[in-house]
């Protein structure tokens, strides 16, 4: 039984200490910074509903 992962030429190992992640481009940073954004300004709008209808029920 054959696998593709059976060659040692496929990876190489790394130590903990001497890997460094590839960085992000700057690209990416500002998109993944835009939608935190927007799920914090949902979760607000979400928790400012939540909250006006329970004065409403008082």
């Amino acid at each position: 039984m054959s696998s593709e992962l059976d060659t040692e030429d496929d990876f190489e190992a790394v130590n903990d200490e001497q890997y460094t992640a590839p960085r992000p481009r700057r690209g990416e940073i500002c998109a993944r910074r835009r939608i935190e954004a927007l799920l914090e300004e949902r979760e607000l709008r979400q928790v400012l509903e939540d909250d006006w209808g329970s004065d409403e029920e008082e």
